[in-house]
């Protein structure tokens, strides 16, 4: 047996095979495991294995490559005109990130994405990891508007420390089905991830799951939609999209957590629209603005009749 031979003990009996190698060697990610399961790099006791194998103990995995280190790799390289910087300081970037454009890569071979474009737009940034090319928030496929990200891991370390003490607030407006309440409302619940695209939201503080609060307050309605301001200082995955869902009030295009009806634009209306902060080295308070967004949300929102919303807003 080699060092790339392992052979399967009871604590991991019954895994799936790819977390097993996630296990056994750990700094990749799942999608590089599950590539190299498909590529027939991974036998199980002399066959190739498949994704969602469950081998018992006792069985032997050979891995003839092993991928790259999430740490050891920056992202492939992206247009940078993909992204618009809206700020750029000695200490931070913030970034523009249109819908239909991943935040950040899996893979060393993902592109295009957002890292990748502030990659190639920012010479000198170093990330940690190197593949997340500073980026210290992550904004869902389908939704538009600002990242975030230090120049050096200090202040990355830094800015990402503040959004985990929730002392960064973001402003998101949302154009969603259906007549909002015209009264402000506390969106307070609990995220659960599932290990699928979905994640499961119940509202009330009760037991388990991620804290999610969001403050909602309608700025619009007519035409079957409302336009919503979402303030949060929580980070949680498809947070702000599946507390307007569970009101009864999904974001418009949002296939998985609204009525899948195709509207004539791409990506979900979801606009990472302000963030506010303190500069992680000075600690001077700083308040940025989206100023991009794509002309066909600008459009419907206009034929809707809110378009004054997104005075002064440019196309991508």
């Amino acid at each position: 047996m080699t060092e790339n031979d392992q052979v399967v003990t009871e604590p991991m009996s019954g895994w799936r095979v790819e977390k097993i190698c996630a296990h056994l060697f750990p700094g990749r990610t799942r999608p590089q495991w599950q590539n190299l399961i498909d590529e027939g790099q991974v036998l199980l006791d002399g066959r190739r294995a498949r994704r969602g194998d469950r081998p018992a103990a006792g069985a032997t995995l050979r891995l003839l490559a092993l991928p790259p280190e999430a740490d050891a790799w920056t992202p492939a390289p992206t247009d940078p005109s993909l992204i618009r910087l809206v700020l750029t300081t000695s200490t931070v970037v913030l970034a523009d990130k249109p819908p239909g454009l991943p935040t950040l890569p899996l893979t060393p071979a993902d592109a295009p994405t957002a890292a990748g474009a502030l990659f190639a737009a920012v010479p000198g940034i170093v990330g940690a990891p190197p593949r997340e090319a500073g980026i210290v928030n992550r904004l869902d496929n389908d939704t538009a508007g600002l990242l975030v990200a230090g120049l050096t891991p200090p202040l990355q370390e830094r800015l990402r420390q503040r959004f985990a003490s929730h002392r960064i607030e973001k402003t998101y407006l949302a154009l969603v089905h259906g007549r909002f309440p015209e009264r402000q409302q506390w969106l307070t619940g609990r995220v659960f991830t599932q290990g699928t695209s979905r994640v499961r939201y119940e509202p009330g503080e009760g037991a388990g799951g991620q804290m999610a609060i969001s403050l909602a307050s309608r700025l619009w309605e007519g035409g079957g939609f409302s336009l919503v301001q979402v303030v949060t200082r929580f980070g949680r995955r498809h947070q702000v999209r599946v507390q307007l869902a569970q009101l009864g009030h999904p974001v418009a295009n949002d296939s998985l957590y609204g009525p899948g009806a195709a509207l004539p634009f791409s990506g979900h209306f979801l606009w990472a629209s302000r963030v506010a902060f303190a500069d992680p080295e000075s600690d001077l308070p700083r308040v940025v603005a989206s100023r991009t967004l794509p002309e066909s949300w600008l459009a419907f929102a206009a034929g809707l009749g809110c378009g004054g919303f997104f005075a002064g807003v440019e196309n991508f």
